[in-house]
């Protein structure tokens, strides 16, 4: 990636002239995070973190960078603390159940994912697919939670595919034909006659 190299590189001078800003350290470590250096990354959070305890968004790149390296319990611990202070960032309510996913606590990670839709402008079919999947994987007696979340979606995305098929699924697996049936008619027809419908 030449154009987040070369904004390290930028960074690198900024920094060598004004070591104690914590900051340029943050700026330098998402874009190691983006450029999959991880361990430069975790280093320049870590110095920042040294430098300035309470930075406001550290605990975001840091719990970002957490759940991509594998941390889901520390990424879930940082993104909380970051809600605690910025309770309406909607990405860090979709991150912090994406970690929750990662430790099988799928009813937290579905909370999550509702308040990640409560906050977004506009919420996206993606988030409401996200906290339909999480109650479905809580088991059973959530189906027709899930269902509930995916009604939703498709009130806002009448047509969205991935909704429509989901919502096919939870029916079926709850014996409820009809309203899968229901489901299945709103699909256009040339997806309908696709193999895997």
């Amino acid at each position: 990636h030449p154009e987040l190299l070369s904004q390290i590189e930028q960074l690198d001078i900024e920094i060598a002239a004004q070591p104690g800003d914590a900051g340029l350290r943050v700026r330098r470590g998402e874009l190691y995070r983006r450029d999959g250096d991880f361990t430069a990354a975790a280093k320049d959070f870590q110095t920042a973190r040294e430098l300035q305890p309470d930075f406001p968004d550290l605990d975001l790149y840091a719990g970002r960078l957490a759940l991509e390296t594998g941390d889901a319990a520390g990424a879930e611990q940082m993104l909380g603390a970051y809600l605690a202070r910025q309770p309406g960032n909607a990405s860090a309510w979709k991150l912090r159940g994406n970690a929750q996913l990662m430790l099988q606590q799928p009813l937290k990670a579905a909370q999550n994912y509702g308040q990640a839709i409560k906050y977004s402008n506009p919420p996206t079919p993606t988030l409401f697919m996200q906290q339909a999947r999480a109650l479905q994987a809580a088991g059973p007696e959530h189906a027709n939670e899930a269902l509930q979340v995916i009604d939703q979606g498709l009130a806002r995305f009448p047509r969205e595919i991935s909704l429509l098929g989901l919502g096919m699924d939870v029916s079926l697996e709850l014996g409820a034909f009809q309203e899968a049936r229901a489901y299945f008619n709103v699909v256009p027809e040339p997806i309908r006659q696709l193999p895997q419908w």
